[in-house]
C-alpha cells in the first residue's frame, strides 16, 4: 500500500507540472497590464479590439482620454494597433476592458 501512495503522489506530481506547463504557454492577461491591441471596430460608445489569443477588448469612449471624445474614430483607426491598459478580465468570456487614459491621446483630426 505504501509503494502505491508513493506512485500516486508521483503519478500527481506530474500531472501538475503538465498543467503549470499548459498554463505557463498562455498569455496572462493582469489588470494594469499594457498590451498592444487592434481595433476592429467602432460604435457610438467605444472601440472594439481584437486582444490577440481568442480575446477581445471594449475600450469605451468614457476610458479613452479626459478631454470630450466625440467620435471614437478621431483617435483609432480600423486595423491600426494601439497600447491599451487592462482595467477589467473576464476569463470565461474571454473579454478585456481596456483604458488608454494614461496615455494621454490627442485627436487625428485637431
Amino acid at each position: 500500500m505504501i509503494i502505491k501512495n508513493d506512485k500516486s503522489v508521483e503519478h500527481n506530481s506530474t500531472t501538475d507540472n503538465q498543467v503549470i506547463d499548459e498554463t505557463s504557454k498562455k498569455p496572462l492577461f493582469v489588470v494594469d497590464q499594457e498590451i498592444q491591441v487592434t481595433p476592429t471596430g467602432f460604435k457610438e460608445y467605444g472601440v472594439f479590439c481584437d486582444c490577440g489569443n481568442g480575446y477581445t477588448g471594449l475600450l469605451h469612449i468614457s476610458s479613452i482620454t479626459s478631454k470630450f471624445v466625440r467620435n471614437v474614430s478621431d483617435y483609432f483607426t480600423i486595423g491600426q494597433p494601439f497600447t491599451a491598459k487592462i482595467k477589467e478580465v473576464h476569463e470565461e468570456t474571454k473579454k478585456l476592458s481596456l483604458s488608454t487614459l494614461a496615455f494621454n491621446l490627442e485627436s487625428k483630426r485637431a
